[in-house]
């Protein structure tokens, strides 16, 4: 399946790009109709390729790929239309723009490689999980996935933050900047709130849903009441406000403070607290929201003493 993965990230980088240009315009539905046919055409697929064909995993894979070329492809013919704001049109000559480049890398190279950090972080701490077995592998699975369906509308945010801001700096105006990422830091936790109450109250659904054992289930039940609280009042300003960050080109700043925290907590502390400490599953989960803790609280410091307004607006 890496292998798929890989062989369509190409595609992806297409759809990637064609998407932010759709927000800069101003045309956020068009990102949104993508994605939705995409995921329905793979969803679709898989069903027959599994179910009705018997192709097994590799299908899911070929499947895959089939459906970012189909997103891709989607992408940009939705640019090449007559009535778009921002058009890719094959016919034109190309020139590169030096300073543009330069501009667009100096925050997607960062911003790449936080997020690559970011991804080798967690999978070095699942190692720490398997060494107690089934039950705390299962219950991480099964908060992971769940979990992840809390934060969707936060994430959503997190697109919308780089585009209010990247409006706000490109009129040069700070207060608009502030403001912005107050309202959507607001509306984050609001959204992570009535999602939670959600989840609460159907939590022994979930866990009977998911048949698990007695072990799994009470230590599903703990690492989400661990999690909803933070969820709320940490998450936003630890994923959400670095956003802000890297369109007011603090893009380095954000990358050592993400870098260094999943190090040092997640890392070096879930280690100490997961293994050492025989917390098992529970340990890598506490260290997750004390990384959250640490990043909010640079995040947070950075922001408020307003250094980053001199070199957005210089």
């Amino acid at each position: 399946m890496i292998a798929y993965y890989v062989a369509s990230s190409p595609l992806m980088a297409i759809h990637y790009a064609g998407a932010a240009s759709f927000r800069s315009a101003g045309n956020a539905k068009a990102p949104v109709a993508l994605s939705v046919s995409a995921n329905l055409f793979y969803a679709a697929g898989c069903a027959v390729a599994v179910l009705y064909l018997k192709r097994g995993i590799h299908s899911l894979g070929i499947t895959l790929v089939v459906a970012r070329l189909f997103l891709s492809a989607s992408t940009v013919f939705m640019q090449n239309l007559k009535n778009g704001k921002v058009r890719f049109v094959l016919t034109e000559r190309w020139r590169p723009d030096i300073r543009a480049i330069k501009q667009i890398l100096s925050v997607g190279v960062p911003n790449g490689l936080e997020n690559n950090f970011f991804q080798f972080g967690r999978m070095f701490t699942v190692r720490f999980i398997a060494l107690y077995g089934a039950a705390h592998i299962t219950a991480y699975a099964v908060t992971n996935t769940v979990s992840s369906i809390i934060v969707v509308p936060g994430n959503a945010v997190c697109l919308a933050m780089i585009t209010a801001a990247g409006w706000s700096v490109g009129m040069n105006d700070s207060e608009r900047t502030v403001s912005y990422t107050k309202k959507l830091i607001t509306l984050t936790v609001l959204l992570h709130t009535a999602l939670n109450v959600l989840l609460i109250a159907a939590l022994p659904w979930i866990a009977r849903a998911y048949r698990l054992t007695p072990v799994s289930g009470g230590l599903f039940e703990q690492m989400i009441y661990l999690y909803v609280i933070p969820s709320v009042i940490i998450w936003p300003f630890s994923f959400v406000l670095p956003y802000m960050l890297r369109a007011v080109k603090e893009a380095r700043y954000a990358l050592f403070v993400s870098s260094g925290s999943m190090l040092i907590c997640r890392i070096a502390g879930g280690y100490v607290l997961s293994v050492m400490f025989g917390y098992g599953v529970l340990g890598v989960w506490i260290m997750m929201i004390v990384d959250w803790t640490a990043r909010s609280v640079f995040f947070v410091l950075k922001f408020a003493k307003g250094k980053w307004k001199e070199k957005a607006f210089a």
